[in-house]
Order: C-alpha cells, then sequence, then structure tokens
C-alpha cells in the first residue's frame, strides 16, 4: 500500500511512525494531509524556523513533512575536483553532532508513485533499501547513499560521500557532482548510474552486475564540472585514483576520456575496450536523462576542443576481465 493511499483510508498519516510500524527504527514528526494536491511545477526552496520541509509527490497527493529544527547532521558543500592521496573530497562534513534519519529508508515497492524532493542536510543512508520511489536531492548528500538500493530513481543535485550504493542491486541514479571513496562495492543485478564528476578510488570494485548489453548494470562516468557559464569543463583527469572496476565480474563502466589519460596501471583485474554501437545505443538513454535533469547537453559532452567528436572517440569502456584471462595474469604476476 502506498502512502498515498493509506491516506485515503485513515486520513492524515504519520509517515515516519506507518514506515516505523513497517519495521523502520527512527520517527520523526510528519503527517501526510490527503487533501492537498500535487503541482506541476516543483516548489520553492520551503525553509523556515520549523526546519526542513520535504514535499512528496504522487499523481493526487502532495505530501509535505517537515523535519524538526534542532536535528543536527554533518553538512556536505559542493566539493572541489579531489586530488591523489586524498581520503575525501574538499568540503566534506565536519564532524559535528549527528543525527541521521535514513530517509528513504525502507520505502516498499508499492511506493513507484510518490517522489519526494528534499532540501537542506538529509543524513546518511538516504535512500538505502529503497525499491521503487523517486528521490531527489536538491543539494550535496552525505555517505551510505544508496546502500543495497533496489529500484526507483534517486537524483542528486550536488556531491555524494563514501560508499556510495554500497551493495545496490538496482536502481536508476543520477549525480551532478563527485562521489567520494568506494562507491558502488559490491553492487549486484542492475543498478545504472551517471555520475558527472569524478570519484575517488575503488570505483565499483567487486561488481557483479552481468552484462550491460543484456539487462546487467554499468555506470557511466563523465569526469566534468560546470563552470561559472554553465558550460561543461573537463577535470584534470575523469578518475585520479586506483583500483577502477577492481575484480569485477560483470557490468561496466562508461568513462568520457577523449585523451587516453586514463592507463592500465588504474585498473585491478579489469580491462579497457572500445564502445561499440550496442554500447552506446544502452547508455544513450541515461545520458538523454541526464540532459532533461541537469542541462548537461549530449552534444556537448561529445564536444572536444570545439569539434564533435563519434562517441567512440570519446568514451572508453572499463569491462571485467573473463575468468581465465585473470588467472593468467595473476601467474604472470607472480612469477
Amino acid at each position: 500500500m502506498s502512502l498515498g493511499r493509506l491516506a485515503d483510508e485513515k486520513g492524515p498519516v504519520d509517515i515516519f511512525r506507518e514506515q516505523s510500524r513497517r519495521g523502520h527504527h527512527e520517527r520523526v514528526a510528519g503527517t501526510h494531509d490527503s487533501s492537498q494536491h500535487t503541482s506541476d511545477k516543483h516548489p520553492k526552496k520551503p525553509w523556515g524556523d520549523r526546519g526542513q520541509e520535504i514535499a512528496c509527490y504522487q499523481p493526487v497527493h502532495h505530501v509535505h513533512v517537515n523535519i524538526p529544527a534542532g536535528i543536527k547532521r554533518d553538512r556536505t558543500e559542493a566539493g572541489e575536483y579531489p586530488g591523489n592521496g586524498t581520503d575525501s573530497l574538499e568540503n566534506q562534513p565536519s564532524s559535528e553532532s549527528h543525527a541521521s534519519i535514513h530517509f528513504g529508508s525502507p520505502c516498499p515497492a508499492d511506493t513507484h508513485d510518490i517522489r519526494i524532493d528534499a532540501y537542506g542536510s538529509v543524513g546518511d543512508y538516504l535512500a538505502s533499501g529503497m525499491d521503487g520511489l523517486e528521490l531527489h536531492v536538491h543539494g550535496s548528500a552525505q555517505d551510505q547513499l544508496g546502500q543495497i538500493l533496489k529500484a526507483g530513481k534517486l537524483v542528486v543535485h550536488g556531491d555524494v560521500g563514501q560508499t556510495f550504493m554500497y551493495g545496490a542491486k538496482g536502481g536508476e541514479v543520477y549525480i551532478l557532482g563527485n562521489a567520494a571513496g568506494r562507491p558502488l562495492i559490491n553492487a549486484v543485478g542492475a543498478p545504472r548510474v551517471v555520475i558527472n564528476g569524478t570519484c575517488l578510488d575503488f570505483l565499483a570494485e567487486a561488481f557483479m552486475a552481468g552484462d550491460p548489453l543484456n539487462g546487467g548494470g554499468f555506470v557511466i562516468l563523465n569526469g566534468i564540472a560546470l563552470g561559472p557559464n554553465g558550460k561543461i569543463q573537463e577535470l584534470p583527469t575523469p578518475y585520479p585514483g586506483s583500483n577502477l572496476f577492481s575484480m569485477a565480474s560483470g557490468g561496466a563502466i562508461y568513462v568520457r576520456d577523449p585523451h587516453a589519460k586514463l592507463v592500465n596501471e588504474q585498473l585491478n583485474g579489469s580491462e579497457f575496450a572500445n564502445v561499440t554501437q550496442d554500447d552506446w545505443d544502452v547508455i544513450l538513454p541515461y545520458l538523454k536523462e541526464n540532459e532533461r535533469l541537469f542541462g548537461i547537453p549530449i552534444e556537448d559532452l561529445l564536444t572536444v576542443y570545439g569539434v564533435r567528436r563519434p562517441f567512440e572517440q570519446v568514451y572508453r569502456k572499463v569491462r571485467a576481465v573473463r575468468l581465465a584471462v585473470l588467472a593468467s595474469m595473476i601467474e604472470d604476476s607472480q612469477d
């Protein structure tokens, strides 16, 4: 039963208390008023003395959840490009008192008709275990975002912290900025993720997401930032760290790397491959949605030094090495 249908039957509902009844472990006061209706327009940022407000949408109902003032959380500012040898993005959260509310976690599978827009500091573990909800974070998010995420859509208009989407099984995720260390470790199934910035290290280590050309999962790493004029700017390298797609057994990473700056030494049990037309047909719909969400035109992504290039000259594929080949590589390294 979705929260909207729950409200129809019971009237105003304490959303977090209802989630607690279903196994959620923390409560924050909030009510669902089914007398309010959706608008086609996104709400303005509802800052006020009462705390942070989150708007939740579905076709008929308009839900407002107020997170009371006084709950302090670590706050992630827009991160700068992370350099080699650092443990986290610059301007990562300070060590304030922390009270995560696990917002959007867990949401059952019948929440596909609900959208939540979150503003402010949303806490750790946001969207963990999400199974159908559409959740937009209007700013940067903290650590452990989207762990074991199963289904739904997550959009972050900023950066994300450590161990983003650990063990995720699915879902469609779009990140405007950077990810910190160890994103998508041990992810399985079919997560489809677009990271427009970069990440520190260990991207998609032990990724087990099948064949991306046959319904499996993948990551698109664009390695860009938006300049003051809104135009894309290439980062010094699309990926500064090591262990890219380390020891993965399935899935793929599609990296925007027109200057071939990534090298084999950054891999561990994976290999570079050409992007084929079949690959492009798979990732193109996600780049189109990325353009719609963030205003990052595909034409700009394919333009290098003012010249529009074919996709295979701009993007590179990182894929898992077949087991027999991997065993041979290990033997060679031990000799």
